[in-house]
């Protein structure tokens, strides 16, 4: 057999076995989220703290769409994969930490700016009073944290999908859902903190996501 064909049946092998992987981890993932919401409906039923819980979501969910979300796919990995197939990758990693520090600077401006205005951007997005209104300025206060890591994710995963590395990001969403059942449940339980224990879960679970990105992007810079 030719090293051509060695080499071809090793990259086929390779595939078939980061798409398993990857398959493996997504069901792994739905099934996490599932139960989640089995969780948070056995806890909280189908009332006003869910409703809020839900709603928390919105504004900085977004946020992320806004800074990150569509800018990813439409410029940054279709750049950044040009900088690696013609064997730059020094530039295509300065351009990546250019985009960081500026995704950095206009998440945590942005965070804050919407933490200060909630009450106003949930009076403008919703049609919610009352406690039900005064506990999603709460939870969306704290969901505002997880925009942040999600912003900062959302470059790293880029990294790695111009590698075409799709695996990390679904050990991201793994330990995000895992993270949310597991954090929410003892805050929520142990520590009396409601269903706000469970938006600081969200939050914890988006830095555990951002944190599995890091080994794969440094093995390869």
């Amino acid at each position: 057999m030719s090293d051509s064909n060695v080499k071809n049946k090793s990259h086929k092998q390779g595939f078939l076995k980061a798409t398993s992987i990857m398959a493996a981890l997504s069901l792994v993932a739905s099934g996490l989220g599932f139960v989640k919401n089995i969780t948070l409906t056995s806890i909280f039923g189908m009332g006003a703290e869910l409703d809020s819980f839900y709603a928390a979501f919105r504004i900085p969910d977004f946020l992320y769409m806004i800074l990150v979300g569509g800018a990813l796919s439409s410029a940054f990995i279709p750049v950044f994969s040009v900088y690696i197939a013609t064997k730059e990758e020094d530039k295509g990693y300065r351009m990546a930490s250019t985009i960081l520090n500026l995704v950095l600077v206009f998440a945590v401006i942005f965070c804050l700016i919407g933490i200060v205005f909630t009450p106003q951007l949930i009076h403008l997005t919703t049609k919610l009073t009352g406690e039900k209104f005064l506990l999603t300025v709460k939870l969306t206060r704290i969901m505002f944290f997880q925009c942040f890591f999600m912003c900062i994710t959302g470059v790293a995963m880029g990294i790695c999908m111009s590698y075409s590395n799709f695996v990390p990001s679904s050990i991201g969403s793994v330990f995000y859902n895992l993270a949310i059942i597991v954090f929410g449940v003892i805050l929520s339980q142990v520590f009396h903190l409601g269903i706000a224990g469970f938006s600081i879960g969200v939050v914890l679970g988006a830095l555990a996501n951002f944190l599995v990105h890091i080994k794969p992007i440094k093995d390869t810079g």
